[in-house]
């Protein structure tokens, strides 16, 4: 999504649930239900954001480790070379 721009999302319930089954059209919600259902929206992106942070980070000492074994590789292989 663009900064600024619409982001529609798509509500849907079980045709039968009782809770829900005289609505028509997401604006006759009451304003609690609408405040939970965004606030589940944006747990949601948090998580997601969250779980990217943690997988990058994962990666990134991933790859300082491997440039830590490479490193001592070479050192060992060109102490043997040198001796």
């Amino acid at each position: 999504m663009v900064q600024g721009e619409r982001d529609d999302k798509i509500i849907a319930v079980c045709a039968d649930d009782p809770e829900f089954r005289h609505y028509t059209d997401i604006k006759e919600l009451p304003p609690h239900r609408l405040a939970e259902i965004r606030r589940f929206f944006e747990d949601c992106i948090l998580l997601f954001a969250f779980s990217l942070l943690i997988l990058l980070t994962n990666v990134l000492g991933a790859l300082v480790k491997f440039k830590e074994i490479l490193l001592d590789f070479f050192i060992l292989f060109f102490y043997q070379k040198l001796n």
